[in-house]
């Protein structure tokens, strides 16, 4: 009698895990980018534009968090595990809403959004912000589905301080597989101490923007952002790859040459669109 209770505790946990896991949501996560002017034409701004059309993957997601959770022996945050099964939505278009003409977008193969639009000043106006910044509503149509994007200007006399997140001003310790999994999939984010005091102090005293790079996939971008707001880090554009399961594996993708790559060419971005 007592195994039979054990068993039936053991599949009512199991369905009550599967049931939180049981509605495919799709969502438009946008990851805050930034805008320049453009060098040839001083009454426009070119928008880098990025972020992931998804759809959650319920059965994977479960599979992954007890599996990844017989590793590191801790709970793990379901939300965070929810975003590394999902499933892109390739080939969907992708607009920006409240403008006079269509500015639209279509997702790859991994439902990823990278591209640049070339948007005017008067257009700019519409949705800047006190500050530096830009909100605009996003919209992928015949998927029911908006999302409000973050742009940062980075304009021809402006300051903006480009940082490393991992190990810089996160708590990551990368050059540990486990500790990397742990740090990635439980508990809450550490910041290095001090870092918040000197970034907000850069801020004030230079009027600065922030660039923020990491081997963290895009995937993890929401809950960077609890992190920046919980740490009270000044906000930024985040600059970051995406993953996908045909990369080799998960530790592997954070060790991989393919972060110094992705790093190097958001440096030669930020040199290639300021005035000098």
């Amino acid at each position: 009698m007592r195994d039979i209770l054990r068993v039936l505790l053991s599949f009512l946990a199991i369905a009550n895990t599967i049931n939180g896991f049981f509605f495919k949501r799709k969502g438009l996560l946008l990851v805050p980018s930034v805008a320049f002017r453009d060098l040839s034409s001083t009454s426009n701004w070119i928008l880098y534009n990025q972020g992931w059309l998804y759809e959650e993957n319920p059965i994977q997601a479960v599979f992954m968090e007890k599996t990844l959770e017989l590793i590191v022996r801790k709970d793990l945050d379901r939300n965070r595990v929810k975003m590394f099964t999902a499933e892109g939505e390739k080939r969907k278009d992708i607009c920006i809403d409240g403008l006079n003409r269509e500015v639209c977008t279509r997702t790859d193969d991994d439902g990823c959004i990278a591209n640049t639009f070339t948007i005017t000043n008067q257009e700019m106006e519409l949705f800047r912000q006190p500050g530096d910044n830009v909100l605009f509503q996003v919209t992928a149509p015949y998927q029911n589905i908006q999302t409000i994007g973050e742009i940062y200007l980075c304009d021809d006399d402006g300051i903006t301080f480009i940082s490393d997140i991992d190990d810089t001003i996160k708590i990551t310790q990368v050059t540990s597989s486990i500790e990397t999994l742990v740090n990635t999939f439980s508990g809450q984010f550490k910041a290095v101490p001090g870092m918040a005091d000197t970034y907000r102090h850069w801020q004030r005293t230079y009027n600065a923007t922030f660039a923020y790079l990491t081997a963290s996939p895009d995937q993890l971008y929401p809950f960077l952002r609890e992190f920046f707001d919980r740490e009270q880090f000044p906000s930024g554009s985040a600059h970051m790859r995406h993953f996908t399961w045909l990369d080799a594996n998960f530790i592997a993708f954070f060790m991989s040459s393919n972060y110094i790559k992705k790093k190097t060419e958001t440096l030669q971005m930020f040199l290639q669109n300021t005035r000098r």
